[in-house]
C-alpha cells in the first residue's frame, strides 16, 4: 500500500490542525489551493470508525497522486509549497498500520518505508 505524503524536510505535513485545517504557509498566498477539499478525520467515517484520530502514532497523507492533486490544484501553490521546503514523499506502508478513508489516508511512519520523493512542482 503507497502513501503520498506532502512534508517538508522535518517529517511535518501542511496542515495545522486547530479544529480547522490551515496551511502553514497560506496565509499570505494568493494561489491558494483547496485544503478544505479534503475533509478532516471527523468527517471521513471510515477514519472516525477506525478510532486513528485519537492516535497521534498516525499521521496523513493521500492514497493517490490524484487525490493529491485534487485538493492541491494550484501549480503557483505547489511552487508556494516548495520554496518552503514541502515535497512529495511516497511511503511503503503495512496494511496493519495503514487505514484508508474516503478522501485520504493515515498511517504510521515508522513502519513504513520511504521510496523516495517527487517535486511539488513537477506534479502533473
Amino acid at each position: 500500500m503507497l502513501a503520498y505524503r506532502i512534508e517538508d524536510a522535518e517529517g511535518r505535513g501542511p496542515y495545522v490542525t486547530r479544529g480547522l485545517c490551515y496551511y502553514q504557509y497560506a496565509s499570505s498566498d494568493r494561489f491558494r489551493n483547496k485544503p478544505m477539499a479534503m475533509p478532516g478525520p471527523v468527517r471521513d467515517y471510515p477514519l472516525l470508525r477506525s478510532g486513528v484520530d485519537c492516535d497521534k502514532t498516525f499521521v496523513y497523507a493521500f492514497k493517490s497522486l490524484d487525490d493529491l492533486r485534487r485538493v492541491f490544484k494550484s501549480y503557483e501553490g505547489r511552487k508556494a509549497m516548495k520554496r518552503k521546503g514541502f515535497v512529495v514523499t511516497v511511503y511503503e506502508c503495512h496494511p496493519e498500520h495503514y487505514v484508508e478513508g474516503t478522501a485520504q489516508c493515515v498511517f504510521r511512519k515508522e513502519h513504513s518505508k520511504m521510496l523516495h520523493t517527487i517535486d511539488l512542482v513537477k506534479l502533473k
